[in-house]
């Protein structure tokens, strides 16, 4: 669709005013396009559109943020005994880099299991990873106590947390056989898709 519609001059009497209209038409033009040099009005009163196409030789530019929620039941859990709901965890996703936010309000279960493990599938599709990623982690609880740790995240969304012990030196043990396991509220986790 053009943006800009020019009459077309002939002979006669209505030259002038052909061609004024036509320089008002130009000027209209022109005054609707961003200027290159910042020259005032210079912003969108649109979206704009790239139709798949890329920025090139920009920096800070943001795009593809998205925000939610994923919840989970205590069977999706390894590690955590019983049915009933779980815990609900908040995420955003910008760009490539995705965070994963602790439930509100924490969750800790009481449990015997020495492993700790979210099942497939229940972390949404466009959070999973291309290959494993593994991060450290810290608002981790086991055996009622706050820890440090790290979680792997698989290509196909399960996620293994690790529970690291906090003196030094700073190695991957087994959970606790027993007690309360879990998250703080605190519990957050990044890591790129």
């Amino acid at each position: 669709m053009a943006k800009l519609t020019l009459t077309t001059i002939g002979s006669g009497f209505n030259i002038i005013t052909a061609l004024n209209n036509n320089f008002t038409a130009i000027i209209n033009a022109v005054e609707n396009t961003l200027s290159l040099n910042g020259a005032v009005p210079n912003q969108m009163q649109a979206d704009l559109d790239m139709n798949g196409n890329s920025l090139a030789n920009s920096t800070g530019v943001v795009t593809g943020v998205e925000t939610g929620t994923f919840a989970t039941v205590l069977t999706d859990w390894v590690g955590f005994a019983g049915a009933g709901i779980g815990p609900t965890f908040t995420f955003s996703k910008v760009g490539p880099q995705v965070t994963i936010y602790g439930p509100t309000g924490g969750l800790t279960q009481t449990s015997d299991a020495i492993t700790f493990t979210l099942n497939a599938a229940v972390l949404p599709a466009n959070l999973f990873p291309t290959g494993t990623r593994k991060v450290m982690v810290g608002s981790l609880v086991d055996n009622g106590l706050e820890q440090i740790g790290s979680v792997k995240i698989f290509a196909d969304g399960a996620m293994t947390f690790e529970r690291y012990v906090d003196t030094p030196p700073i190695v991957v043990t087994p959970w606790t056989g027993s007690g309360s396991k879990g998250f703080l509220t605190t519990f957050h986790m990044s890591y790129s898709i």
